[in-house]
């Protein structure tokens, strides 16, 4: 009897130490899970500012081109406007031209 106890106890000590291995290799297995799960959150949580931070670019980008498109517009506007006062000018000083002519031949005359 004391032999069978013996292999007994023997079997219960294997035993013990594969739950033991099976324990530690479930607590390994689940740190790893844990800092995985965290650098998978950290991930996700640096995706999304990259993504904010890239929509505030693009309406930052979009407003900038409203900005310039404006004030293009505005350039166009002026330069428009000062060619038609510099034509305007330009037939003026030539419609005086003009008329010195006639005087100058009627004082000729």
């Amino acid at each position: 009897l004391d032999e069978g106890e013996e292999e007994v106890k023997e079997w219960k000590d294997k035993l013990d130490e594969v739950e033991e291995r099976l324990e530690n290799e479930v607590l390994e297995w689940q740190s790893k899970y844990e800092k995985e799960s965290n650098h998978a959150e950290e991930l996700k949580s640096e995706k999304e500012d990259l993504v904010a931070e890239i929509e505030g670019l693009k309406e930052d980008s979009e407003t900038a081109a409203r900005s310039y498109e404006a004030a293009i517009n505005e350039l166009k506007s002026r330069l428009d406007s000062m060619q038609k006062d510099s034509h305007e000018d330009l037939n003026a000083l030539e419609e005086e031209r003009d008329d010195l002519r006639r005087r100058c031949r009627d004082l000729e005359e």
